[in-house]
């Protein structure tokens, strides 16, 4: 239930003219340099396995904020 409820304020901060992937944007605690490296590296290694983005930021990026930025890149 906690993921449902998380999806609701998701969907409730949503506009009509906001795409779904900027919406989840928001719920980032990255900076925007950050996750746009990362949705670069999904880019470049695939989206399959998290454990390769992990490890090329040196497990900096904490695997919640890799989650969500793999739904971010495939919304997009």
């Amino acid at each position: 239930m906690k993921v449902i409820s998380h999806l609701k304020k998701i969907c409730a901060t949503a506009t009509p003219n906001s795409p779904p992937s900027e919406t989840l944007r928001l719920q980032s605690a990255l900076t925007a340099e950050d996750q746009a490296a990362v949705l670069a590296k999904f880019v470049q290694l695939g989206d399959d396995a998290l454990r390769p983005i992990w490890d090329a930021f040196d497990d900096r990026i904490p695997y919640d904020e890799l989650h969500l930025l793999r739904l971010i890149y495939r919304l997009q």
